[in-house]
């Protein structure tokens, strides 16, 4: 509702999801990240302001997630595309970002998944830019590419979606090259006739 400033920030919703307090995030399409406040029906915004550095980076959320420790998770695009750590008690922002000059650092390709396994491991799926794992502690990241000359490399570079199954195997899903699973005790995703 445009004349409503208390009403969902746009209507292109690209993500949804629940915290362990009952709280309903809403990712859009172009207008931010959304919390509802069940009982009253009310949406507080979170958009990025370009005279504040600690806020969301980009209006565009693709994904997600509370982790183990109850911190939020955005996977964002735009401009320059992020990986946001959202604080709740202030309300600001930590951006993950390319930086051109390490090679350590995310790429700089939209964010399209999150999701932290079993042994809480941060794993980002990206547009064109493969898989990336966080180390927390460092800020830095690992890159899984597509190689055709590795038959054992990622089989594509546009990362969807994570699935860790009962079995603790993790699941890769691709947009071009189909399903991934990761040997996580040699580090190298596998690719299998799934």
């Amino acid at each position: 509702q445009p004349r409503d400033p208390n009403s969902l920030s746009v209507n292109g919703i690209s993500a949804i999801h629940e915290d362990s307090s009952g709280i309903l995030w809403i990712g859009t399409t172009v207008g931010g990240l959304n919390k509802l406040d069940k009982k009253t029906r009310r949406f507080a915004h979170y958009r990025n302001d370009p005279n504040d550095p600690n806020s969301l980076l980009n209006n565009t959320v693709w994904a997600l997630l509370e982790d183990s420790q109850g911190n939020l998770w955005i996977g964002t695009s735009g401009a320059t595309n992020s990986l946001d750590r959202l604080n709740r008690q202030t309300g600001e922002f930590t951006h993950y970002q390319n930086d051109p000059k390490d090679t350590a650092s995310l790429p700089p390709r939209a964010v399209l998944a999150v999701h932290e396994d079993s042994a809480g491991i941060l794993w980002i799926g990206t547009y064109e830019g493969g898989l990336q794992r966080l180390d927390q502690q460092s800020g830095s990241f690992t890159h899984y590419r597509h190689d055709p000359a590795q038959p054992g490399s990622l089989s594509h570079d546009i990362i969807w979606a994570f699935l860790e199954d009962s079995q603790g195997r993790f699941w890769i899903g691709t947009m071009g090259g189909g399903l991934n699973l990761l040997d996580r005790s040699s580090g190298s995703p596998q690719v299998g006739a799934f």
